[in-house]
């Protein structure tokens, strides 16, 4: 887990790197975009090391979305 923070801008980073299929990363964003009172969100996965075909050929899948999480005060 790594947090970086730019308090002027009311932006933050994060970062949150996991092994294994039975690992919930999900739950850790959502605690932390709770905790800090979060208005948007942009998440980026990325899914390392996946083979195709069984031929020892690897790649990574990237999945992208936006969420207004709650409105402007």
């Amino acid at each position: 887990l790594s947090i970086h923070t730019w308090p002027e801008a009311g932006y933050m980073a994060l970062d949150i790197y996991t092994c294994g299929a039975e690992s919930l990363p999900e739950k850790a964003v959502d605690y932390v975009l709770q905790k800090v009172n979060a208005r948007h969100t942009h998440v980026s996965e990325i899914t390392r090391g996946l083979e195709d075909n069984g031929d020892r050929e690897f790649y990574h899948s990237l999945i992208t979305w936006e969420e207004e999480l709650r409105k402007e005060d």
